[in-house]
């Protein structure tokens, strides 16, 4: 089935963003060890499929204001207004970029939806031309104001969340219930001791069985999701003695299977609202799960070399950074104050650092910005 225009522009939007990501976040960081997790090319098709799934499910979440046109002329030019006076703002607090972020949201989708109606809209491309230029010269003022001030990790979530376009999207509150249950039932689940070397074991031995069992009805993709947790957590319980181990085929398998169940989801042999909900709420609980062992791990004096004490400083930035304006809104209120707790605990861990003279030591404030930034281009 065709992609309709709305479809069309998301799609060209989150390229668009891929390539900004490409080209400035390696050299913004300079972070070798961050290279090395992050794969484009495996990672672009399953990019590709949720996008898809997602922009045939939601399609116009933002606020509507009611905003009135007599003309494409008149809209873009009241978008062109809009971009004009935050260009003369010089400062913003939080709740003022919100508010800016909002404002933008909101009278960026009423233009778009006007002209886009318009019967003249595909004979004259100037129209998406000049709405793509006037948005890219408001996202660079947000972005500007963004970076204005100094902001902390729990701005960086406070932001998100408020302007996720899938904040007040009420169609999705029942299925995301029905998932933070069923998560919050699996987190309940005891799991068994063992050595570091039996729980990757056991891990990797599952995710290799299901790579070759495919995942084709909602039960698999149920009973995936179980036992998945359950030999994650028990690969947490000992992640500060996989230095030296290999974690690749971890790695590789993982990204297998959930291919497997995005194409699946494309397929419609999985529910695909039920897919993207249901493995959004998965990512943020890994992380944030992921992120809290490390700071156990910091806190308790389990890590001592540079290296593997970069690569924790990484996990615990992680959710701040891969929870994105669709994961957002579909965080617990405990999770919420997980990731509040997560960015306390991290200021003071990089203050801990600093005094032990630690060499491999995060500039908060320099990775927040970028972090902002990142999250503002995909906007």
């Amino acid at each position: 089935m065709p992609l309709n225009i709305k479809s069309k522009y998301l799609i060209m939007r989150c390229f668009s963003f891929l390539n900004w990501f490409k080209l400035n976040w390696y050299s913004v960081l300079k972070i070798s060890l961050l290279k090395d997790r992050i794969k484009y090319r495996n990672g672009m098709f399953q990019f590709v499929l949720i996008i898809q799934i997602v922009s045939t499910i939601f399609m116009s979440c933002t606020t509507d204001k009611g905003y009135s046109f007599s003309s494409p002329e008149q809209a873009i030019s009241e978008y062109q207004k809009f971009a004009q006076n935050l260009s003369q703002i010089s400062d913003a607090e939080t709740e003022e970029l919100v508010m800016h972020i909002c404002n933008w949201q909101e009278l960026g989708d009423s233009v778009f939806k006007y002209i886009s109606n318009d019967p003249s809209f595909d004979a004259h491309f100037h129209l998406t031309s000049e709405f793509l230029s006037v948005s890219d010269s408001i996202r660079t003022n947000i972005a500007r104001l963004a970076c204005c001030q100094n902001r902390s990790l729990k701005d960086i979530i406070y932001i998100k969340a408020k302007t996720s376009p899938y904040r007040n999207n009420d169609t999705i509150e029942y299925i995301k219930n029905e998932a933070l249950t069923f998560y919050g039932q699996l987190s309940k689940t005891k799991i068994h001791k063992s050595t570091a070397q039996d729980a990757l074991s056991d891990y990797d031995r599952f995710l290799k069985t299901q790579v070759k069992r495919n995942i084709s009805t909602m039960d698999d993709f149920f009973r995936f999701l179980k036992f998945e947790d359950l030999f994650f957590r028990c690969f947490l319980q000992h992640l500060c003695e996989y230095r030296t181990m290999p974690l690749y085929d971890i790695t590789a398998n993982t990204e297998i299977v959930c291919k497997q169940i995005f194409e699946s989801a494309s397929l419609h042999e999985l529910n695909s609202q039920d897919v993207v909900i249901y493995m959004a709420i998965r990512t943020n609980y890994r992380l944030i799960l992921n992120a809290l062992s490390c700071i156990d791990d910091i806190k308790a004096g389990r890590i001592n070399e540079q290296e593997q004490l970069a690569a924790y400083q990484w996990m615990i930035i992680q959710p701040f950074l891969s929870i994105d304006g669709f994961s957002v809104a579909f965080l617990s209120d405990v999770q919420l104050y997980e990731l509040e707790k997560i960015a306390n605990e991290f200021t003071d861990i990089m203050h801990q650092l600093e005094t032990n003279n630690a060499n491999t030591i995060l500039q908060c404030e320099e990775l927040t910005k970028q972090i902002l930034n990142i999250y503002i281009a995909s906007l």
